[in-house]
């Protein structure tokens, strides 16, 4: 009888035994699992993250690179405008002043040449005049 006892409590601990021996070993598997799983999802989410934020970055360097090397041309192309602009406009005032400053040369130039052909011509008919008035008397 005591060893059928015996035997009963020995069956008994080894189940016991088992079963704790099982329970232990499905909590690891179970901490395991999960701390992997977490890992898992979290280098998951860096990675995720971090690309997304490199792609972000790059982006927003290429619009930047975009938008100064815009700015510049623009910037550029009116500096140019202007230049040509009052290039322009500093050619035609001074095409204009030469102009004006040609056409009253030949002005001045011509009425002192008429004034003086008109002194010439007054000066030779006096000449002549007395001459004339000699003849007659």
């Amino acid at each position: 009888m005591r060893d059928h006892i015996q035997g009963s409590q020995k069956e008994m601990r080894d189940h016991i035994q088992g079963s704790q021996k099982g329970m232990r070993d499905h909590i690891q598997g179970s901490q395991r699992d999960h701390i992997q799983g977490s890992q898992k999802e979290m280098r998951d989410h860096i990675q995720d993250s971090q690309r997304d934020h490199i792609q972000r970055s790059q982006k927003e360097m290429r619009d930047h690179i975009y938008g100064s090397q815009r700015d510049h041309i623009q910037g550029s192309q009116k500096e140019m405008r202007d230049h040509i602009q009052g290039s322009q406009t500093y050619h035609i005032q001074g095409s204009q002043k030469e102009m004006r400053d040609h056409i009253q040369g030949s002005q001045i130039y011509h009425i002192q040449g008429s004034q003086k052909e008109m002194r010439d011509h007054i000066q030779g008919s006096q000449k002549e005049i007395p001459s004339r008035v000699h003849r007659k008397r």
